[in-house]
């Protein structure tokens, strides 16, 4: 079942990504690509937008349908995040000491 949802997700993000490059290949093979030039070159913009944008979200995808992953992540970030204000408070102990 989750695996299901997963692939109507990344199905949906392909779809949706790869839209307006799917469009501006039927108005070429249809022929009216030479009537709409401003709209064939703004769908092919959004296309080519759009292609990278849905392979960097793939990924945000799986982690986010996993739960382990977003266990190991939040671990991850939490232990990041906790050495990093240590280190702040440490840069703010020195600061305070040398100003005075």
């Amino acid at each position: 079942r989750d695996a299901s949802v997963t692939v109507i997700i990344l199905s949906g993000l392909f779809l949706v990504f790869n839209l307006g490059f799917v469009v501006m290949l039927a108005l070429q093979v249809s022929g009216c690509e030479s009537h709409n030039s401003c709209l064939s070159r703004v769908l092919y913009e959004l296309g080519m937008q759009g292609i990278p944008l849905n392979s960097a979200l793939n990924p945000v995808v799986y982690f986010a349908r996993n739960q382990q992953m977003m266990e190991f992540l939040r671990g991850l970030f939490c232990y990041k995040l906790r050495a990093c204000l240590e280190r702040q408070k440490e840069n703010f102990r020195l600061l305070a000491y040398f100003k005075k």
